[in-house]
């Protein structure tokens, strides 16, 4: 199934906060993923499959950023 990039955000800022990131992406952002070619799409939307392998490794990212900037902090 493809859904749109904005669609796109909103999954991927709700897999954010149920990962208890307190972090949100605006919609340009996917935009942005797509154009530099980080996400593969096709005629501007995404294969859900994709979006959910992508957003497993940015939220990991994100997480590890998190931890990493604790750890200095502390």
């Amino acid at each position: 199934m493809f859904i749109t990039l904005y669609a796109a955000h909103k999954i991927v800022n709700k897999r954010l906060e149920e990962s208890g990131l307190d972090r949100r992406i605006p919609p340009q952002m996917m935009y942005n993923y797509a154009k530099k070619n980080y996400l593969a799409t096709v005629d501007g939307k995404i294969d859900t499959e994709v979006l959910d392998e992508w957003i497993e490794k940015f939220v990991e990212k994100k997480l590890s950023q998190s931890t990493t900037t604790e750890t200095v902090e502390a």
